[in-house]
C-alpha cells in the first residue's frame, strides 16, 4: 500500500505500538530541487491562488527540515526521473529477505 502522508503522520506510524506496522513502513521524503522550483511547480499549475501558494510554500517549508527523520530521500527532477527512482524504491524493498515470506 502506498499512501501520502505529510510528516506528522509518518511521526505517528513510526511510533505506532503494532510491530508489524512498523516493520512494514518503508518512509520517502520527497524533496523538492529548490525553494524557487517548489514555487514555480505550485504556481505552473494554475489552480490556486497567490495565497494558498504562499501557505503551501509555507508549510513545506516547515515539513522540510524534518527530511532526517525518514529512511529514504528523494531529491526531485522530473516526474519521469522521479517516478523511475520511487518505482526502483518499492522494488528493492519488495526483495528484501524480511519481507519474504
Amino acid at each position: 500500500v502506498v499512501m501520502d502522508i505529510d510528516v506528522q503522520g509518518a511521526a505517528q506510524v513510526r511510533a505506532c505500538e503494532d510491530a508489524e506496522i512498523r516493520r512494514a513502513f518503508v518512509d520517502l521524503f520527497v524533496m523538492p530541487p529548490s525553494e524557487e522550483e517548489l514555487h514555480n511547480r505550485l504556481s505552473g499549475r494554475g489552480t490556486d491562488s497567490a495565497e494558498v501558494i504562499a501557505l503551501r510554500m509555507t508549510n513545506a517549508l516547515e515539513e522540510m527540515v524534518h527530511w532526517r527523520l525518514y529512511s529514504h530521500l528523494l531529491l526531485s527532477s522530473t516526474r519521469e526521473e522521479d517516478y523511475a527512482r520511487f518505482f526502483s524504491l518499492v522494488t528493492a524493498e519488495r526483495m528484501r529477505v524480511s519481507r519474504l515470506s
